[in-house]
C-alpha cells in the first residue's frame, strides 16, 4: 500500500495513522513486511507534518516483522557454516534495531523532566497483578503498550538467534558458548518475557479507560495472553495470568459495545456532495 506523493494531505496522513497500529500488529503477528517500513512512507507524508513520539516508535517497529520471518527461515535450515553466518548477520541487525528502541525509550520516558509513566499499587487490581502503570496521558499508554508488545516478540527472536549462534557455533571452537566480541549479549535480558507481558497487562486498564479505539488493545492483549498460555502449557505456570487476560477480554467487549451504542444513538445528518 503506497500512496502517491500527490495524494498526501493532512487528512490522508491522519486517516492512515489511525490504521498504523493495526497494520503493525498484523505484520508482527504474521511476520510480514509492511508498507510502513518503506522509505516513501517514512519520509513523504511527514514533509509537512512533524512526527510524534508514537510515529518514531512505529518507524522502528516496522522493521521488526521481516526480521522475524528471516529468522524463522534461517533457523529452519540445517546447521552449516553458511547458515550460522546468516544467523550472525541477523543478530547484528537485531542489535542495531534494539539500540534504536533503547534510544527511543530513553527519550520518550521523560517529557519536560516529567516521567511519562510510573507504577502504583492498586488494591483493586486482580491477582496476579497487584500494581498498575499510570501514564502522563492516554496516547502514552498506547505508545508504551506497543513498545512492550514489540519487545516481547523481538526479544524472543534475539534469544533464539543467540542460542543458535553461541551454542552451536562457538562452543565447538572454544569449548563454551563464547560470542564474538561485537555480539556480546546480556543473556538474562532476553529471558524477561514474563516481565514484558506483565507490563502490558498492568497498563491495559489505564489505556482502556482513556481510548475511543479499544480495538487498538486487542493485539497487545493477544500477544501477552499467548505468552502466558504457552508458559502454562510448557511449565505449568502462568494460569493466573491467563485467567486475568480472559477477565480483561470482557472489559474490552463491554467498552466496544458501549461505544457502538453511543455512535448508533447519535443523530446523523446527510450532507450533499459538492
Amino acid at each position: 500500500m503506497l500512496i502517491p506523493r500527490s495524494e498526501y494531505s493532512t487528512d490522508t496522513v491522519k486517516l492512515t495513522c489511525l490504521f498504523q497500529p493495526v497494520q503493525l500488529s498484523v505484520a508482527l503477528m504474521k511476520r510480514e513486511e509492511t508498507f510502513l517500513a518503506s522509505p516513501e512512507w517514512m519520509s513523504i507524508p511527514w514533509e509537512q507534518h512533524e512526527k510524534t513520539r508514537l510515529d518514531r516508535l512505529f518507524d522502528i517497529i516496522s522493521h521488526i516483522p521481516p526480521i522475524l520471518a528471516r529468522t524463522e527461515m534461517a533457523l529452519s535450515q540445517p546447521v552449516t557454516q553458511v547458515r550460522q553466518h546468516r544467523v550472525q548477520e541477523l543478530l547484528a541487525n537485531c542489535l542495531h534495531i534494539e539500540h534504536q528502541l533503547d534510544e527511543w525509550y530513553n527519550t520518550a520516558s521523560m517529557v519536560n523532566n516529567v516521567p511519562s509513566l510510573w507504577e502504583e499499587q492498586d488494591m483493586e487490581m486482580q491477582i496476579p497483578f497487584l500494581s498498575r502503570f499510570t501514564f502522563i496521558d492516554d496516547i502514552s499508554s498506547i505508545m508504551f503498550i506497543y513498545y512492550w508488545m514489540a519487545l516481547l516478540r523481538f526479544h524472543r527472536c534475539i534469544e533464539s538467534l543467540r542460542v543458535s549462534l553461541y551454542h552451536l557455533s562457538y562452543q565447538n571452537m572454544y569449548g563454551q558458548g563464547i560470542p564474538p566480541p561485537n555480539l556480546a549479549l546480556d543473556e538474562y535480558k532476553y529471558q524477561q518475557g514474563r516481565e514484558l507481558a506483565g507490563k502490558i497487562c498492568r497498563s491495559l486498564d489505564f489505556a482502556l479507560r482513556g481510548t475511543l479505539q479499544p480495538d487498538l488493545l486487542v493485539a497487545p492483549w493477544t500477544v501477552a495472553r499467548e505468552y502466558y498460555r504457552e508458559m502454562s502449557d510448557t511449565t505449568g505456570d502462568g494460569m493466573l495470568e491467563v485467567f486475568w487476560c480472559d477477565s480483561f477480554r470482557e472489559k474490552l467487549v463491554e467498552k466496544g459495545q458501549y461505544l457502538s451504542q453511543l455512535v448508533q444513538g447519535k443523530k446523523w445528518t446527510e450532507v450533499d456532495g459538492p
